[in-house]
């Protein structure tokens, strides 16, 4: 659980993670969207969008980390389904307990829950489908020139190892396509195996 939570903290305090954020941010308050380019000024704008962005990332990280590191056995598909879903059902109650209450802003009217289920499932779907397009592209290696870990994984097609963890007793090989696969062997092994990558600890288990 440790792992966890030190993997999704990770991820919401990426630099790509922020840069995107901002950009979504900016997109939102430029645009306007949802009526708030009429009813709200430019400062407005940036209050109401600034939190709603950041708690959708916080949310949609924690989904993400969860549909990676339990469902990473499924397929792509089936864990676009789970993430929307899951997304969903986190982000809707907070979405409607802020309009209901105004908290953000008074000049916003209202949305029926059923209203604002249907606007975050399609920015859920839409968000998860291009989730592969914000992933780094992986480095492409022969067979002979994988280091010595590849031996150990399996089926893991043309992913590459993007990050090693403790949990316990096993070493979570992360992968480039958001899979995840447990080995029974000690971290500094696992290190040792990845011979001659780039890369480097964050902490004495990671």
């Amino acid at each position: 659980m440790v792992a966890f939570f030190q993997q999704y903290f990770a991820t919401i305090f990426e630099r790509r993670t922020a840069l995107i954020t901002g950009l979504v941010i900016l997109g939102f308050v430029v645009l306007g969207l949802f009526g708030t380019f009429g009813k709200l000024s430019v400062i407005e704008r940036v209050w109401f969008w600034t939190p709603l962005c950041l708690i959708a990332v916080a949310t949609s990280a924690l989904v993400h980390q969860i549909t990676t590191q339990f469902f990473a056995a499924v397929g792509p598909r089936v864990k676009l389904c789970l993430f929307g879903l899951g997304f969903v059902l986190l982000y809707s109650p907070i979405i409607f307990l802020i309009s209901e209450n105004q908290i953000l802003t008074d000049e916003m009217p209202t949305m029926p829950f059923w209203q604002i289920i249907l606007t975050i499932a399609g920015f859920a779907f839409t968000f998860g489908s291009l989730l592969p397009l914000l992933t780094p592209p992986a480095v492409t290696q022969s067979a002979e020139n994988l280091p010595r870990i590849y031996a150990r994984l399996q089926d893991i097609g043309g992913a590459r190892v993007a990050r090693l963890s403790v949990s316990d007793h096993y070493t979570n090989v992360y992968l480039s396509d958001g899979r995840t696969q447990r080995l029974l062997m000690r971290f500094v092994d696992a290190v040792r195996e990845m011979d001659d990558t780039p890369g480097f600890c964050t902490y004495r288990s990671h």
